[in-house]
């Protein structure tokens, strides 16, 4: 007869949610972690955003000219180092490899896929065990100083929009009126893409919520 135990390493979101997903299909669940409680490694101060609009890998078309900028800009968000770059020869062709507009829309694809999904299980898992993490479901907005940039991010968002991509491209007087917020900074302001399926909460919140859960569930 095989056993159906299972032991889970770490306590952090992935970990208790895996705990809790095999409990329910009745397996025998252990979780290990080093620290005294739940959620206290990454997941304690993790962003908490959970927005299937951002599906897009950095390996864009054209990634390679940002790559070369970067040596030279020391705030440059994706940063190319010569130091390890010997060690990384074959990595970083295959990660230049996979920057075309065909692999790199796939990717999108796949990963807007996976994000649609993960956050309608957070979202049911949320209903169904009435968990508090500070749950915003106002959606996410990505403003812009460019028009340029504006006009890239909405047109990136189109070629997802078949696959229930939701967004509405805002001008700057509706970016304003959405967010008073902005008002002193208006006339740097080009508009804005609204993502209003995006969500937000408290990772470490919904972790120690979950594991409750998944104790008493006999976790």
């Amino acid at each position: 007869k095989v056993r159906k135990d299972v032991l889970v390493i770490g306590a952090g979101l992935a970990g208790i949610a895996a705990a809790w997903e095999l409990r329910k299909r009745g397996l025998n669940v252990s979780v290990l972690d080093a620290r005294e409680g739940p959620g206290l490694e990454t997941s304690f101060a993790n962003a908490g955003a959970l927005t299937p609009s951002e599906p897009e890998p950095w390996n864009a078309p054209g990634v390679h000219w940002d790559l070369i900028k970067s040596l030279f800009d020391p705030h440059a968000a994706m940063k190319l180092r010569l130091a390890p770059l010997p060690g990384l020869i074959g990595w970083g062709l295959r990660f230049l490899r996979n920057s075309t507009r065909k692999r790199h829309l796939a990717a999108s694809k796949a990963n807007f896929a996976l994000s649609r999904y993960s956050l309608g299980q957070t979202q049911a898992t949320r209903d169904e065990l009435g968990i508090e993490f500070d749950n915003i479901q106002a959606g996410t907005l990505k403003v812009f100083q460019s028009e340029t940039r504006m006009k890239a991010a909405a047109t990136a968002a189109e070629l997802l929009r078949a696959d229930g991509l939701e967004y509405k491209v805002l001008s700057r007087s509706e970016t304003i009126e959405l967010e008073p917020q902005l008002a002193p900074i208006s006339d740097r302001i080009a508009g804005a893409v609204l993502y209003p399926m995006d969500e937000s909460g408290d990772a470490h919140a919904f972790t120690c919520a979950l594991a409750r859960k998944a104790e008493e569930a006999g976790v």
